[in-house]
């Protein structure tokens, strides 16, 4: 929003707005703490992986355990604990946060070392060696923030054994760093997540929702009938920690398929015993008639985003078509200390989010000599030998509506290619089709092979 006469007008009345309302506000933010918004108590409760609130008016701060003193003693003990701590802690800083909070934030120019032996109080990893540390965060897939940030060069005095003095240069990410009282606040959120969580959860149960937890597993894989049972009775265990009053499960659905077109399987005479598990109501044709029949606004937790759908219009049609259902909660525990939650306008509103639940990307087929396709590859019309004055072979391929290839022009440019080296085991060799490809449905593309 910019920074106008009417953009000021129209902050004010919402703050009016808020004011005569007769809940009790707070001041939170969305992800970013250099970037505070002012909501009411039950925003904040209802959806407090949304809207987050300050360590220092952390309404939960007497709720979970522990002070600062307290804090002190806990060691972060798992990877992705250290990885929301450090992304917590270390902020990559750029110009457009010149007027950052100096009482929360620190602006460093900060070493891996430096990081290291900040961190090295608060975990019981990686005691031992700083290389550990250093491949723990700048492996991709653990996604440390301030990795990926430009570093700065530095110019730094050394001490030299063999030389009195020498200059040289070193990187430095530049950074906000939190205050050590708030990455104790901070530390202790991410330890007693759980408890947090059951907090915010008891607070919705009294304003009246009703929290229904559900559970799938894929038909395909394969899994015995009493591995799957224990699956589910692990999983049904886990919902009922997240105060899931009602449990519905999918004994065997693809992540993809329709919630309308799930457990219609022939096979899911088999599975009855699942649906017998303690605390389990049913399957999901269950789910959706409860959903459709609740006169109370409804609380859905699911474990991890394929525990619902890997489909995200599937998921906002689920929103869409049942008016009650007003958050999803996402059970991250697997891979993160958090348990992520959603209100219904944001489902319908955000794409970013909604994408979240593509998270299963088609596996890559290692086996095809172009990995950027996933159909064998025929050259025709090309006859390679030891005699053809060039080394460069530049192919057109014709893609199809069904995406299969067909390669209809291959010519040999530049220096001395040989037979050998491109007929053989990378590329097979062929004769032109005999009917003529149709150009009005497919698009040529070009590709250059060295």
């Amino acid at each position: 929003m910019p920074y106008n006469d009417d953009s000021i007008a129209l902050a004010r009345s919402k703050y009016i707005a808020l004011q005569n309302t007769a809940e009790r506000l707070h001041i939170c933010h969305l992800g970013d703490p250099l970037s505070p918004v002012l909501t009411t108590e039950l925003h904040v409760n209802g959806n407090p992986r949304t809207y987050r609130t300050y360590g220092v008016s952390n309404p939960l701060a007497s709720n979970i355990s522990g002070n600062t003193s307290d804090s002190e003693n806990i060691l972060l003990d798992s990877r992705h604990q250290l990885r929301d701590f450090v992304n917590a802690v270390f902020i990559p800083y750029d110009d457009s946060m010149h007027d950052f909070d100096t009482k929360v934030y620190t602006k460093k120019h900060l070493s891996l070392q430096h990081i290291y032996e900040s961190v090295k109080p608060h975990t019981s990893l990686f005691q031992d060696s700083m290389n550990q540390f250093k491949g723990f965060v700048s492996h991709k897939p653990n996604g440390i923030g301030f990795v990926a940030a430009d570093r700065d060069i530095v110019k730094s005095a050394r001490r030299n054994s063999k030389k009195a003095k020498s200059d040289s240069t070193i990187r430095l990410w530049s950074l906000l760093v939190l205050k050590e009282h708030f990455k104790m606040k901070v530390k202790n959120a991410i330890y007693n997540y759980m408890d947090d969580y059951k907090y915010q959860a008891e607070h919705l149960k009294r304003e009246g929702y009703r929290f229904i937890g559900y559970a799938r597993k894929s038909s395909q894989g394969d899994i015995s009938l009493e591995a799957r049972f224990c699956s589910f009775e692990r999983m049904v265990r886990k919902l009922k920690l997240l105060l899931a009053e009602d449990i519905y499960v999918s004994p065997c659905s693809v992540a993809s398929a329709d919630f309308h077109q799930r457990d219609n399987d022939q096979r899911m005479t088999d599975y009855k015993e699942i649906l017998n598990i303690d605390g389990v109501k049913g399957n999901t044709n269950a789910l959706l008639s409860s959903l459709r029949a609740s006169t109370q606004l409804v609380v859905l937790i699911v474990i991890d985003y394929a525990g619902l759908s890997t489909d995200q219009d599937h998921v906002f049609n689920l929103v869409r078509e049942h008016n009650q259902l007003a958050y999803l909660y996402v059970d991250r525990s697997p891979v993160s200390s958090t348990i992520e939650s959603y209100s219904r306008e944001e489902l319908m509103s955000d794409p970013k989010i909604l994408s979240k639940f593509n998270c299963r990307p088609p596996p890559v087929r290692r086996s095809v000599i172009f990995p950027l396709y996933s159909c064998a590859i025929l050259i025709h019309g090309v006859h390679a030998s030891s005699e053809m004055p060039h080394h460069w072979v530049k192919i057109t391929l014709l893609m199809g509506p069904t995406a299969d290839l067909e390669i209809v022009e291959a010519t040999c440019e530049h220096a001395a290619a040989r037979k050998e080296e491109w007929g053989h085991g990378m590329l097979e060799w062929s004769r032109m089709p005999s009917r003529s490809p149709d150009y009005s449905k497919k698009n040529v593309v070009h590709l250059v092979i060295p």
